[in-house]
């Protein structure tokens, strides 16, 4: 198993940030579904890493200027163009708390295969 550590401080705030989050269940579920997925491959926190997923989705969302709402009724191929810009940015997020940087290929690989699972598992869907 590859050793992640990342600054404490910032796993704490995310995690916080992320149980006052108000989502729709569809969401919370593909949230707890993608994060316990790559949680222990990332050594972090669930909750941690669904306060990072959840900061990288609104960026992007702001980037797109759409909703999740929005989002949830555009065609596959923009929600896929989207989800795959938020998982980039969950990468660099994720490399910017890590003590050291030498994994951030680790890190990327993580989540090119949990990108890989929303495109089989949601991307899809109607």
């Amino acid at each position: 198993m590859t050793i992640l550590e990342y600054q404490s401080d910032s796993l704490k705030k995310m995690a916080d940030d992320f149980s006052t989050v108000k989502i729709s269940r569809e969401q919370r579920q593909m949230f707890n579904v993608i994060a316990s997925l790559m949680s222990d491959k990332l050594n972090i926190n669930e909750l941690a890493l669904k306060g990072f997923i959840w900061k990288s989705l609104r960026e992007v969302q702001i980037e797109f200027k759409i909703t999740a709402e929005e989002l949830a009724h555009k065609s596959p191929e923009e929600r896929v163009k989207v989800m795959k810009k938020g998982f980039e940015r969950l990468g660099d997020h994720l490399i910017r708390v890590l003590k050291t940087k030498e994994k951030q290929e680790y890190i990327r690989q993580v989540l090119n295969d949990g990108f890989a699972y929303y495109l089989q598992k949601y991307s899809q869907r109607e």
